[in-house]
Protein backbone atom coordinates (compact mmCIF):
# COMPACT_ATOMS: atom_id res chain seq x y z
CA UNK A 1 0.00 0.00 0.00
CA UNK A 2 2.91 2.30 0.71
CA UNK A 3 4.07 2.02 -2.90
CA UNK A 4 0.86 3.52 -4.30
CA UNK A 5 1.06 7.09 -5.49
CA UNK A 6 -1.30 9.70 -4.11
CA UNK A 7 -4.80 8.76 -5.24
CA UNK A 8 -3.47 5.42 -6.51
CA UNK A 9 -5.61 2.33 -6.58
CA UNK A 10 -4.68 -1.29 -6.04
CA UNK A 11 -7.21 -3.70 -7.53
CA UNK A 12 -6.98 -7.43 -6.90
CA UNK A 13 -9.27 -10.22 -8.09
CA UNK A 14 -9.19 -13.47 -6.15
CA UNK A 15 -11.41 -16.46 -6.99
CA UNK A 16 -13.70 -17.28 -4.07
CA UNK A 17 -15.86 -19.93 -5.71
CA UNK A 18 -14.94 -22.94 -3.60
CA UNK A 19 -18.43 -23.20 -2.08
CA UNK A 20 -20.16 -23.17 -5.45
CA UNK A 21 -22.07 -26.31 -6.51
CA UNK A 22 -19.42 -27.63 -8.91
CA UNK A 23 -16.72 -27.48 -6.23
CA UNK A 24 -19.00 -29.11 -3.66
CA UNK A 25 -19.74 -31.91 -6.16
CA UNK A 26 -16.05 -32.41 -6.92
CA UNK A 27 -15.30 -32.64 -3.20
CA UNK A 28 -18.19 -35.04 -2.59
CA UNK A 29 -17.12 -37.35 -5.42
CA UNK A 30 -13.40 -37.23 -4.63
CA UNK A 31 -14.01 -38.13 -0.98
CA UNK A 32 -16.58 -40.84 -1.73
CA UNK A 33 -15.78 -44.46 -0.91
CA UNK A 34 -15.32 -45.22 -4.61
CA UNK A 35 -12.69 -42.50 -5.24
CA UNK A 36 -11.06 -41.47 -1.96
CA UNK A 37 -8.22 -44.00 -2.29
CA UNK A 38 -7.09 -42.16 -5.43
CA UNK A 39 -7.12 -38.77 -3.65
CA UNK A 40 -5.82 -39.47 -0.14
CA UNK A 41 -4.85 -35.85 0.50
CA UNK A 42 -7.46 -33.16 0.88
CA UNK A 43 -7.07 -30.43 -1.70
CA UNK A 44 -5.53 -27.30 -0.20
CA UNK A 45 -6.80 -23.91 -1.28
CA UNK A 46 -4.39 -21.08 -0.62
CA UNK A 47 -7.04 -18.40 -0.74
CA UNK A 48 -7.88 -16.66 2.52
CA UNK A 49 -11.41 -15.82 3.58
CA UNK A 50 -12.77 -12.32 2.89
CA UNK A 51 -12.55 -11.65 6.64
CA UNK A 52 -8.87 -12.59 6.70
CA UNK A 53 -8.15 -10.27 3.77
CA UNK A 54 -10.06 -7.52 5.58
CA UNK A 55 -7.94 -8.01 8.70
CA UNK A 56 -4.71 -7.81 6.70
CA UNK A 57 -5.74 -4.70 4.77
CA UNK A 58 -7.12 -2.93 7.83
CA UNK A 59 -3.68 -3.18 9.43
CA UNK A 60 -2.18 -1.41 6.41
CA UNK A 61 -4.70 1.35 5.82
CA UNK A 62 -8.05 2.69 6.97
CA UNK A 63 -9.07 3.63 3.45
CA UNK A 64 -10.00 0.58 1.40
CA UNK A 65 -13.02 -1.12 -0.10
CA UNK A 66 -13.53 -4.86 -0.11
CA UNK A 67 -16.39 -6.47 -2.01
CA UNK A 68 -17.43 -9.71 -3.60
CA UNK A 69 -18.79 -10.15 -7.09
CA UNK A 70 -20.34 -13.37 -8.33
CA UNK A 71 -19.96 -14.07 -12.03
CA UNK A 72 -22.49 -16.39 -13.61
CA UNK A 73 -21.65 -18.44 -16.67
CA UNK A 74 -24.63 -19.68 -18.65
CA UNK A 75 -23.83 -23.05 -20.14
CA UNK A 76 -25.89 -25.33 -22.32
CA UNK A 77 -25.26 -28.61 -20.53
CA UNK A 78 -23.49 -30.46 -17.75
CA UNK A 79 -20.89 -31.49 -20.32
CA UNK A 80 -20.11 -27.81 -20.96
CA UNK A 81 -19.57 -27.31 -17.24
CA UNK A 82 -17.24 -30.31 -17.08
CA UNK A 83 -15.35 -29.12 -20.13
CA UNK A 84 -14.78 -25.72 -18.49
CA UNK A 85 -13.59 -27.29 -15.23
CA UNK A 86 -11.44 -29.90 -16.95
CA UNK A 87 -8.73 -27.24 -17.31
CA UNK A 88 -9.26 -25.60 -13.91
CA UNK A 89 -10.91 -27.20 -10.87
CA UNK A 90 -10.52 -30.77 -12.09
CA UNK A 91 -6.81 -30.49 -12.94
CA UNK A 92 -5.44 -31.75 -9.60
CA UNK A 93 -7.74 -34.77 -9.76
CA UNK A 94 -6.99 -35.51 -13.41
CA UNK A 95 -3.26 -35.21 -12.71
CA UNK A 96 -3.51 -37.67 -9.80
CA UNK A 97 -5.32 -40.18 -12.02
CA UNK A 98 -2.80 -39.80 -14.84
CA UNK A 99 -0.09 -41.18 -12.54
CA UNK A 100 -2.11 -44.40 -12.24
CA UNK A 101 -2.07 -45.08 -15.97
Amino acid sequence: MGLLGKGGVLAVQIPMNFNEPIHRIIKEVSTSDKWKEFFPETRIYYTLTPGEYFDILSELTENFDLWETVYYHVMKSHNDILERYRGTGLRPYRNALLYLI
